[in-house]
């Protein structure tokens, strides 16, 4: 699929899914325009640790003050298309196999099926499912050296530790994401937006922050990242719960 099929969507309902699908998933995607396009961080569960809900998501965002996907041109093209994340790729289908209730076409041929990185996956549930057993049994200590935040479920949103370690398990240099995510931040402080929304999944919260504190907090992490041997230690971590798998 080509810029054609995003000229398709876009002259058959305007881009409606792209316009208000605020929330997209992280599949492990490797592309780099979507890193300088969209806002991607790791949200803690704001209601608190279960052992019944994935403790962190992570996911590429579209804060409530912009009025649509930040990939989106003057005409409502993609401008990231052919790097688009894998859900995107995927939409309309439903993880059911039926078509988003946003699409007005009775019928849609997505080509091959669209599946997200399944290392990735297979890491990501690992790694969620040593820290649901350490939640159950009262192990904080061993969450907090993993993720290497005092308080991991308290961390600010977006750009924390489990971030780091998700991007580890993808495969990507956590250096380069962090470096784009700035730009990103930069360029919303350069165009007005002194602060930003984001909706915590599966959660009825959302949350507002400053943007230059959402930076400060990026450059806190890039310093851990850099002089702190933080990598190291997550890098470490991995290696140690993939080894038990």
């Amino acid at each position: 699929m080509g810029m054609n099929s995003a000229k398709i969507c876009s002259s058959v309902c305007g881009a409606r899914c792209c316009r208000e699908v605020g929330r997209v998933p992280f599949l492990g995607e490797r592309y780099e325009a979507p890193f300088y396009t969209l806002f991607l961080g790791a949200f803690p569960d704001i209601e608190g640790p279960s052992p019944t809900r994935r403790p962190f998501v992570v996911e590429f965002q579209v804060p409530q003050e912009f009025p649509h996907c930040l990939a989106l041109d003057a005409q409502g093209l993609c401008t990231i298309y052919d790097e688009r994340p894998i859900s995107c790729r995927r939409f309309p289908m439903t993880d059911d196999g039926g078509i988003h209730p946003f699409c007005p076409l009775e019928e849609v041929s997505l080509g091959e099926d669209v599946h997200g990185d399944r290392e990735y996956l297979r890491r990501r549930d690992a790694i969620d499912g040593h820290i649901l057993r350490a939640i159950s049994q009262g192990l904080a200590r061993e969450i907090s050296d993993l993720l290497q935040e005092e308080r991991p479920f308290e961390a600010p949103l977006l750009y924390n530790g489990y971030l780091i370690l998700m991007l580890e398990a993808a495969g990507l240099d956590p250096s380069d994401v962090l470096s784009s995510q700035k730009r990103l931040l930069e360029t919303s402080m350069s165009k007005g937006y002194k602060s930003l929304t984001f909706i915590i999944p599966e959660t009825h919260y959302v949350v507002e922050a400053e943007t230059e504190g959402l930076l400060a907090n990026l450059e806190w992490l890039e310093h851990r990242l850099h002089h702190l041997q933080m990598g190291q230690k997550v890098r470490i971590a991995l290696e140690t719960i993939l080894s038990r798998g």
